[in-house]
C-alpha cells in the first residue's frame, strides 16, 4: 500500500466479489479507526469524491456512528453500497466498500 499526494492510503488493485456474482477492484482504502467522526467524513468524502465511476472505495472504522453519517454526505445517486463486514469478530471495527456509480 501507498500514499497519493493528498496523503490517502491506496491499495493495490484487490478484486472482491459480490454477491451477485460481479468483481469490484477496491482503487482506494481507508482505515480511520479511532478517529474522530468530523474527521472521518472529511477524508472517505474527499477519497470518494476522487474515484471515478465505478471505482471502489474501502473504509476501515471502529465507529459503528460513521457509516450512516457518511451516507448522509455522499450523494445517494453517486454511491452503491456493496458490503458492511464485521472485523476481528466485534461489531465495533467495520469494512465498508463503497462503489462510485456516477461520477
Amino acid at each position: 500500500m501507498w500514499l497519493n499526494k493528498n496523503g490517502i492510503q491506496l491499495a493495490e488493485k484487490e478484486s472482491i466479489s459480490t454477491k451477485h456474482g460481479g468483481v469490484v477492484k477496491v482503487m482506494v482504502s481507508l482505515d480511520l479507526r479511532n478517529m474522530i467522526i468530523p474527521f472521518c467524513l472529511l477524508k472517505a468524502s474527499n477519497a470518494f469524491r476522487l474515484l471515478e465511476q465505478d471505482e471502489v472505495l474501502e473504509i476501515i472504522c471502529n465507529d459503528p456512528e460513521n457509516i450512516p453519517n457518511l451516507m448522509k454526505i455522499i450523494p445517494p445517486n453517486e454511491c452503491q453500497l456493496i458490503s458492511v463486514e464485521d472485523l476481528e469478530g466485534t461489531e465495533s471495527t467495520l469494512k465498508v466498500r463503497l462503489k462510485k456509480i456516477n461520477p
